[in-house]
């Protein structure tokens, strides 16, 4: 099962975002879908990197609306099943909490409301993520690699959705 991280600092700017995403009148999930996968390309950028599992396991899923969730991005991945040290990776508990991860985000809009939910679901990710003090080896790769996106491309997350919502279906 994919471990659950409370972001310090993230929980006002996501409850910010909810709130303005909710008033948009006329969103869709073609405008949220477009909008996960502008955050999803920042955060596979400043994800660091070694076999590419942890990057590999990010996904993105359109629920809620009108027809089925959509998974937007990550369905089936391919994971490396060792390190560069030649240390072997449980390749089948990265790929059982995938699956598990999609699974719970597609449960998580409703007719009424439309959900876009990014996430890393190998077991691994919370403690990378969370890892200030590391350094790594990759360009740009840091600690924060899917919150640094969230809050500062809050504005242009709305502005995405904003757009798709005026357009005329």
């Amino acid at each position: 099962m994919a471990k659950q991280v409370t972001f310090t600092g993230l929980t006002a700017v996501l409850k910010n975002l909810n709130r303005e995403i909710e008033g948009i009148k006329g969103r869709t999930r073609k405008g949220m879908g477009e909008a996960v996968l502008t955050v999803r390309r920042e955060a596979q950028i400043l994800c660091p990197h070694d076999t590419g599992n942890l990057n590999n396991s990010c996904y993105c899923v359109v629920s809620g609306g009108k027809g089925q969730p959509t998974t937007k991005a990550g369905a089936s991945p391919g994971f490396k099943s060792e390190n560069k040290a030649g240390k072997k990776i449980d390749t089948a508990r990265l790929s059982s909490d995938h699956g598990s991860a999609i699974t719970e985000a597609k449960s998580h809009g409703s007719k009424d409301n439309i959900v876009g939910t990014i996430g890393f679901s190998a077991f691994y990710a919370p403690d990378v993520h969370e890892a200030v003090e590391a350094t790594f080896k990759k360009p740009r790769a840091q600690a924060k690699f899917l919150e640094t996106p969230l809050k500062e491309m809050s504005g242009q997350i709305l502005q995405i959705i904003r757009d798709d919502a005026r357009v005329k279906r």
